[in-house]
């Protein structure tokens, strides 16, 4: 069949929508690999799932363009804020969903007075008083 044939094999691999991350970084977090048959060797589904595992990536998009270009757009969480707790740094988007611990200091919004029951990457902060926190976002 000619579907199988090595016209329909992937040669490029473009990213879209990234501004956090470079293309390069996305494409190996996907493990995205040129030279499989964009239609069953590309592997679209797995590729979502490994970069919907990365709490900077809110949404995952894997599409073809034929004959031979695999499109990854991705739709980022952008950081907004970070709150100090003891020598780390929580940062995390304008939903509350935490980003990254570091300890570095970012270059962003500090956020004070707000204690913090729970923190752990790619799910929402949980702090002491929630209601306090949700006004914040707002």
């Amino acid at each position: 069949m000619f579907v199988n044939s090595a016209f329909f094999d992937v040669e490029e691999i473009q990213v879209r929508g990234n501004t956090y991350f470079e293309s390069e970084q996305v494409i190996t977090m996907a493990d995205a690999k040129t030279g499989g048959n964009i239609f069953w060797g590309s592997d679209k589904h797995e590729i979502k799932a490994r970069l919907s595992e990365n709490p900077y990536i809110e949404d995952v998009d894997v599409s073809m363009k034929l004959p031979r270009t695999l499109i990854i757009t991705v739709k980022e969480r952008i950081q907004k804020a970070y709150i100090k707790t003891g020598k780390t740094y929580i940062v995390f988007d304008g939903e509350g969903v935490v980003l990254n611990e570091t300890k570095t200091k970012p270059k962003l919004t500090e956020i004070v007075d707000i204690k913090i029951k729970h923190a752990e990457e790619g799910e929402k902060l949980e702090p002491v008083e929630q209601r306090n926190f949700d006004k914040l976002l707002e």
